[in-house]
């Protein structure tokens, strides 16, 4: 039998600690209103992440400016190579490992 994508990443509640890091192939990511938490470092050195997307339901985490933050922007989780020249806010606490390393100047 045929398993329903969208009924395993219902389930989904966390986003393990470097999961992806050094995903060279990776371009896109949809995050699932399911996920709650973000291990550090979880799109490290993923050099071509240029789009993140939150499903509608995601109250969780917050995109601004192609940057993903945990939902009181306190924790910069990763920059997408879209970002282009942001601040960072100045509630940010916490930066993820190697959110930036796509970026050769800062």
């Amino acid at each position: 039998s045929w398993i329903d994508i969208n009924q395993i990443l219902d389930l989904v509640k966390e986003i393990g600690y470097e999961v992806f890091l050094g995903c060279k192939a990776l371009t896109s990511v949809t995050i699932p209103g399911s996920v709650e938490v973000f291990g550090a470092g979880s799109f490290a050195l993923c050099l071509r992440l240029s789009t993140i997307r939150l499903l509608v339901k995601t109250t969780n985490f917050k995109m601004v400016h192609s940057v993903l933050f945990y939902k009181e922007i306190t924790r910069l989780i990763f920059v997408t190579k879209k970002s282009g020249s942001n601040e960072i806010p100045r509630n940010v606490k916490t930066i993820d490992v190697d959110p930036f390393y796509s970026y050769k100047k800062l």
